[in-house]
This record gives C-alpha cells, sequence and structure tokens, in this order.
C-alpha cells in the first residue's frame, strides 16, 4: 500500500490554488502521522527490499508504505 506520495501535479495544483510550500508541508503535519509525504524513493526502496534476499520468507502480505496515513472512505 502506498501513502500520499506529492506529486508534480499536485503541487502545481496547490501553486495554482494560492498555496506556498509551508502550507502544503502543513497538510503533512496534519494528516500523516509520521509528518512527511511518501517520494518515489521510499516506494523503491520497499520494492529493492522484497527483491533481496532478506524478504525471502516473506508471502501474501501487504507492505504499506505509508507514514502512517490512511485515507478517508467516503462510507
Amino acid at each position: 500500500t502506498v501513502g500520499w506520495v506529492l506529486s508534480e501535479g499536485e503541487i502545481c495544483r496547490h501553486y495554482k490554488d494560492g498555496h506556498d510550500d509551508a502550507w502544503i508541508a502543513q497538510l503533512a503535519q496534519r494528516f500523516i502521522p509520521f509528518g512527511e509525504y511518501q517520494t518515489a524513493e521510499d516506494i523503491a526502496e520497499a520494492c529493492l527490499f522484497l527483491l533481496s534476499d532478506e524478504s525471502r520468507q516473506i508471502t501474501a502480505t501487504d507492505i504499506k508504505v505509508t507514514g502512517g496515513f490512511e485515507p478517508r472512505r467516503n462510507t
């Protein structure tokens, strides 16, 4: 599971809406328990781990690279 990866498109949308970097950082502090967005590098590191010998006994599991973020679901 991937958390909140801040893409260039999302950054541009926030800028277009008049927000700055400090406001974007405050979103992470407010909604992500670890306080930072996940990066492509975070996801790549999880993938590299799964490809490594250290993960040879791991099967059928969901690895969450989320920083504790859980998206809200409309129910």
